[in-house]
């Protein structure tokens, strides 16, 4: 099985912890077959040895790097955002799983969704204790088989009335549904990093675009 990571680096403020995800995932158990950085702030560039980064364009959405991942040839990608990283059995503990649970997507995290007018803002928070456990949506970091990401794409032009931001992860939760598992971290867990005090999740507008987009994606 092969593996791709790719970081996102999204906020200049975060700009810090990228060398040190970068070296964190080399110091893997099972390190990433290649590491992508995927900056979409034309403020910054980013540029480290043995790492691939794409210093993309501002107005570039979040969602090009499902698409930059569907030129890369290998099995698996593993997303990580820029305020958070991996300890030495994150990606093996993945690997572990994946084995196990063929063609679905991976996570530490999610959301289940309720019924009413805000499905994802009062949805019930998702931990895998011992096993793992179905969510409508994974947050925050992603393992994820190549072949759920060309879904991505036809799920987006069929929903036409979607918000442009803020829901990248909702997509991609909805293009494998039913197959996306919350998993047990055990001693593989991640680290949370600064945030440099900025963050989608600190607007108005991320909850209101992320409860527009389940409620379409998911009546």
């Amino acid at each position: 099985m092969t593996v791709t990571a790719i970081i996102l680096c999204h906020y200049q403020e975060r700009v810090g912890n990228i060398d040190r995800i970068v070296e964190d995932l080399k110091k893997s158990t099972v390190p990433p077959d290649k590491i992508i950085v995927f900056n979409d702030n034309s403020t910054v560039n980013y540029f480290s040895e043995g790492v691939t980064s794409i210093n993309a364009d501002s107005n570039f959405p979040v969602i090009t790097r499902y698409a930059l991942a569907l030129t890369i040839d290998t099995d698996y990608f593993f997303f990580i955002d820029d305020d958070m990283t991996v300890t030495k059995d994150t990606l093996s503990n993945f690997i572990l799983y994946a084995k196990k649970y063929p063609g679905h997507t991976l996570g530490y995290e999610g959301t289940k969704l309720v019924e009413g007018e805000r499905p994802y803002f009062n949805g019930k928070y998702v931990k895998a204790t011992n096993q793992p456990v179905n969510s409508d949506i994974l947050t925050r970091l992603y393992f994820v088989p190549k072949h759920i990401l060309s879904e991505v794409f036809i799920v987006r032009e069929d929903n036409k009335d979607l918000p442009k931001e803020n829901i990248d992860d909702i997509i991609l939760s909805v293009s494998n549904r039913g197959n996306n598992l919350v998993i047990p971290s055990y001693e593989a867990e991640v680290i949370d990093l600064q945030d440099g005090g900025v963050g989608q999740c600190k607007t108005e507008q991320h909850y209101i675009n992320r409860d527009i987009a389940s409620s379409i994606l998911f009546k």
